[in-house]
Parts: structure tokens; sequence; C-alpha cells
């Protein structure tokens, strides 16, 4: 089968390679669609401690039950699928405490890099979040499930409640995704800041309202003049940029919440004046990753139109051309949103 194949910094070639041997209590799952996150593109452009050449990337995926071994549910073979590529084992602290995205177990119910022509999924990942989809379902919006999952984590550390009012600050695909999370979670007034005119747009016809920082000279002025006098409850921190987490702390009103989102570079320190938690009770959290049930709700929210995700994948390139899409992900132009691979 064919496989997209992760050789070192700035270097993936499709290749040859072995189809995956299934064990009886596996799904052998045909990838029709297959998204490039952050984590691909910062692998390619700098590498990561995580993931060691030659291996094949990718985890956000759709695909299709081909086959299925005696200790699983044979009905659903020739079923649409989306699948998470991890679970938590359900039992460590972090498990049973609200943290299964920070599992302790290892290894844990997981699937194999997603750029690939087939991969096999285990009984217990299928059981803790995999999701059979109707067959007229969009399966290149049904691969941005993982993605949002990690939206309605970020919602739900949060705390995001009906009626809140919201400043997402970054309108690259996660923070565009905040804008349908916080609508699915009823925020009154989603307000994004964006730099790019041409993301701004997509998050005003997203419906948002859009604050564009460089012709702006006083965004928390802009802010308080959109929200009419109301609090600002949330501000979500979707850049991977230090001073803009400090900037978040004095945009937020009193009793409000700070959560960094975006992944700030290994070292990075930022500077807050403590009265700001103590005597204003702010409080600042930071989100990562996901749980199953997030995922089951994520994949549900999409699949039964709660939320419309089409407008985000602005590219789509065949498995034959992955080098071309990862390299347009890693050098983007403007109107670059979310990248996905047809991958059979």
């Amino acid at each position: 089968m064919k496989a997209v194949m992760y050789r070192g910094i700035g270097q993936v070639a499709v290749e040859e390679i072995a189809k995956p041997e299934m064990k009886a209590d596996d799904y052998l799952v045909k990838v029709k669609y297959a998204g490039l996150c952050g984590t691909d593109i910062k692998t390619y452009k700098q590498g990561h401690r995580f993931f060691t050449p030659p291996c094949v990337l990718g985890h956000e995926f759709a695909g299709v039950i081909e086959a299925a071994g005696p200790e699983v549910d044979a009905s659903l073979v020739g079923k649409k699928v989306v699948v998470a590529p991890y679970a938590g084992c359900g039992h460590c602290a972090m498990c049973t405490t609200g943290f299964e995205e920070l599992c302790t177990t290892w290894p844990r119910p997981g699937t194999e890099g997603a750029f690939t022509e087939y991969l096999t999924v285990s009984k217990a990942l299928s059981e803790a979040a995999m999701l059979v989809l109707d067959d007229e379902m969009d399966m290149k919006v049904a691969s941005l499930a993982e993605p949002f999952a990690c939206i309605l984590n970020s919602m739900g550390k949060s705390n995001v409640k009906p009626g809140q009012n919201a400043l997402v600050i970054g309108a690259g695909p996660m923070g565009l995704l905040h804008i349908e999370g916080l609508k699915m979670a009823g925020a009154k007034n989603i307000i994004v800041s964006e730099f790019s005119e041409t993301r701004g747009a997509l998050a005003a016809s997203m419906g948002a309202a859009v604050i564009n920082p460089g012709k702006t000279p006083d965004v928390k002025a802009e802010v308080k003049k959109i929200l009419n006098g109301e609090k600002l409850d949330q501000v979500f921190v979707c850049v991977g940029i230090p001073s803009v987490v400090e900037d978040a702390m004095l945009l937020v009103d009193k009793g409000g919440t700070v959560n960094i989102f975006g992944g700030l570079k290994t070292g990075s320190t930022i500077t807050i004046d403590p009265n700001i938690i103590h005597y204003s009770e702010v409080t600042l959290v930071g989100t990562f990753g996901f749980s199953s049930k997030n995922f089951m709700d994520a994949a549900r929210g999409i699949a039964e139109g709660k939320v419309d995700l089409s407008k985000l994948v602005t590219h789509e390139f065949a498995l034959e051309d992955a080098d071309k899409a990862f390299e347009l992900g890693a050098h983007p132009t403007d109107d670059v949103v979310k990248i996905v691979v047809k991958m059979s």
C-alpha cells in the first residue's frame, strides 16, 4: 500500500509499505481523507521529539471499514467511520480525574500514522472513540472531528457557559474552529482578533465580530465597543506568542478566564501581575488534546449538522501530491486554512 513517509526535516515522499496485519480484535480501515495539522507541519519544518524518521505522520482521518476480525462487529464492514487517534486507558489518575488527554498509561489504544491507505483500529479504540457515519456523510469534513474535539476540551476546561462573551486571538485553523465551538456552547458575542484580512473575512462569515490589531490602536476599547459595556468572559489565545498571553490577561474582565490554547515554544516565559488573578479572580488555564467524550461529541456534532466546518477546508491534495501539501502547510499563502490529503 502507499503511504506518505516522513524522511526528515523538509522531506516527505509517497512510498510503498506493507499493509498492516490485522489482529482478531481489529478493524481494517481504508483511509479516505487525512488532515494536515500543526504538529505535522512543525515536524516537517523542524523535527519533533515524538517522531523519529522514517515514519508516517497524521492523526486526523476518516475512512471506511474494509474488513473486521472475528472478535469485532462484522456488520460494520463497508461503513464510513471517523476514529480518534488515541483514547485514554480509563484507569490511571489522569483518566479518572477528568484529564484523559494526559493519560499516563503506555501503550494505550491508538492508531498508527494516518497518511496511509490503510490502518487498523483495535476493538478497545473503536469502543472508546469511533463513530459510524451515514452513507452520505462528507468524509472531508468528517476528518475534522479530531481537531474539533480539541476545541470541545477547550470549551470544557474554560467552563464556557451559554450567554457568555468571548474573544479568540488568532484566526488560524484552531482559532476558527473555536468560533464553532463557542457557538455550540451557546456563547452570545464572539470576537476574533486577526491581522490577516483574508482570515478575518472568513471569521466574519462564520458569525464573529473581527478586530484587526494592525488597524486598531486600542483593542481593549474596541472590544468594549463591540460588547456595548457587557463583560468579556472568555479569551482564547490561539497563537504561540508569550506576549499575547500577557495581553489577554489585561483584556479579560473580572471573573473571566484566559485559555492558553496555542502551544508556546519550549523555554518560553510570561510575566503576569498576580493581583489580576488574586483581586480580579481571573482564571488562567491551558488545554491540550481531548478526551474520548470530547471526540465523540465532536464527531456527532459534525455528523448531525450541529456545526458547519465546510468553510475551513480550503485546500485538497491527492495522495501523489502529498509533498506539495506539506510544503504549502509549511509556507502557507494567506488563503490557507485547512489542508487535507485525499488518501484513496
